[in-house]
């Protein structure tokens, strides 16, 4: 990625080798909104809430998209206007190309134990994600009914939330845990046998989205997972995200 001289880009002295760049997906925020021209392609139908596919060769601008139409990034360019981030389609920005998602450990698995472990594993990096980008927005949690909030989290983790208090970051902390418990599940378990705590989409992303919908800052919310490198995921777990892609209620959530 190069700057014509004079262009004003944070890049143009950076790189004397044209062959030497920064991919987009390690772009700061405030460089990404000063790069990327909104209005020159159709990215926009991001914000429709329909399932969107983007397709294209290496370099052309995909994680550019997903990245721009992500919460942290709408935030800081909020911030930048001085203005309020409207949060009416929240894009959550999960990149697929991350060590669990290449884990080869799958392969001492059944097969049906391995697809229900790597589905958890899926499902806990969009929780993860979901926190995290939602902890950008300041005041978020404002008159949200934090008892509430933790028992949701309770159903989901089975316990482990004794009050609202630094919700987001919470359930941060727990997907997290989880995550570490099933990788040691994994060199213990007899390979025949499933998981016994797995989460699926259904049971683990939904009820927080159910819950955080009832937040007077989200009740007009329509959540999109915007999934990155899907390539790079499992078979199983491409399947599963393609059952998740096929249900035909749009109305909580898209990808």
């Amino acid at each position: 990625m190069r700057g014509a001289p004079g262009d004003g880009c944070p890049y143009r002295d950076a790189y004397d080798n044209p062959f030497d760049y920064e991919s987009a997906s390690d772009l700061k925020e405030e460089d990404l909104l000063e790069y990327y021209c909104e209005d020159l392609n159709y990215s926009r139908f991001v914000l429709s809430r329909r399932n969107v596919f983007f397709a294209g060769e290496r370099g052309t601008g995909k994680t550019m998209i997903l990245r721009y139409y992500s919460i942290p990034v709408q935030q800081k360019k909020a911030t930048i206007k001085g203005s309020d981030v409207s949060l009416k389609v929240a894009g959550v920005y999960v990149p697929c190309n991350t060590p669990l998602a290449g884990k080869m450990e799958y392969e001492l698995l059944e097969e049906f134990p391995a697809s229900i472990v790597s589905e958890h594993l899926l499902v806990l990096e969009m929780i993860i994600a979901l926190a995290d980008a939602l902890d950008q927005v300041p005041d978020l949690l404002v008159g949200a009914d934090l008892e509430r909030l933790a028992k949701a989290s309770e159903l989901v983790f089975m316990g482990g939330f004794k009050d609202g208090k630094g919700f987001l970051q919470r359930v941060h902390d727990l997907a997290t845990q989880e995550s570490k418990h099933v990788q040691e599940a994994l060199n213990s378990h007899d390979p025949r046998t499933a998981y016994a705590n797995a989460l699926s989409f259904s049971t683990g992303v939904v009820p927080l989205l159910r819950r955080l919908h009832e937040v007077p800052g989200l009740r007009e919310t329509h959540f999109t997972f915007l999934m990155d490198d899907v390539h790079k995921l499992r078979p199983s777990q491409k399947a599963v995200l393609n059952s998740w892609v096929s249900y035909r209620d749009h109305s909580l959530v898209q990808f």
